[in-house]
């Protein structure tokens, strides 16, 4: 699977120095540093992901707690990006994201909500261990529900891939009918050849794959490792 390389003393260093400590809380001060704790989620231990989840797992709960969309997208690109969670955690957050894309006033977070479901069931963690992968049949059950939606729009195209990305294990790949089904609509949305190859081949993510699936150009000195 894929790894973030990051470096473990700066992590530690930031985790001290800003968790629970902004100075000047504002809307703009808090979504930079949900972005700081997306970026370096990688080097963060179960432990710092677990501490860091609660709070924002209540905010999700509480209806956002009247955040503004960037802020709610960035803590749902976060939760998301915590790959150390445990499946039943996951679960949840998938769960509560395939709801909210349901409601219609929702619809300004659909790239973030879609994003994070694609991040949560890929069977292909970024950088966490596969014992906490969600089941197949779960994840079957997700994509039944996008393909549901419909959305036509490179965020949804992204979500499919990932979660239906041929890995060679049988225990983690969908199946053959519902793989077809994804490849269907992404031809339907005329997607990048690219995203029809994941689902019926695997191999490795092209650099805008890579791009989409960590949510941003990746930050200098930080990349995938294999």
């Amino acid at each position: 699977g894929y790894g973030l390389a990051v470096d473990d003393w700066r992590v530690s260093k930031s985790w001290k120095t800003v968790y629970g400590k902004l100075v000047f809380a504002k809307a703009q001060s808090r979504n930079e540093s949900l972005i700081l704790w997306r970026r370096i989620a990688g080097g963060m231990s179960a432990g710092q992901q677990q501490q860091l989840a609660g709070p924002l797992f209540s905010a999700l709960r509480d209806k956002g707690l009247r955040l503004e969309n960037q802020e709610l997208a960035e803590t749902w690109r976060l939760v998301a990006s915590l790959e150390r969670l445990s499946i039943n955690e996951k679960r949840q957050l998938a769960e509560a994201a395939l709801h909210e894309l349901s409601r219609k006033k929702s619809e300004p977070l659909r790239p973030a909500l879609l994003w994070a479901v694609g991040r949560l069931g890929s069977p292909v963690p970024v950088y966490g261990p596969l014992n906490t992968t969600v089941g197949r049949q779960e994840v079957e059950h997700w994509v039944a529900k996008l393909l549901r939606f419909g959305f036509q729009d490179k965020a949804m195209m992204t979500a499919l891939a990932q979660l239906a990305r041929k890995t060679g294990d049988r225990y983690r790949d969908l199946s053959q009918e519902t793989c077809e089904a994804v490849v269907q609509q992404l031809d339907a949305f005329d997607a990048p050849a690219s995203y029809v190859d994941l689902v019926r081949d695997g191999g490795t993510l092209t650099s805008e794959q890579e791009t989409a699936v960590f949510g941003e150009a990746l930050p200098l000195g930080i990349r995938l490792a294999r």
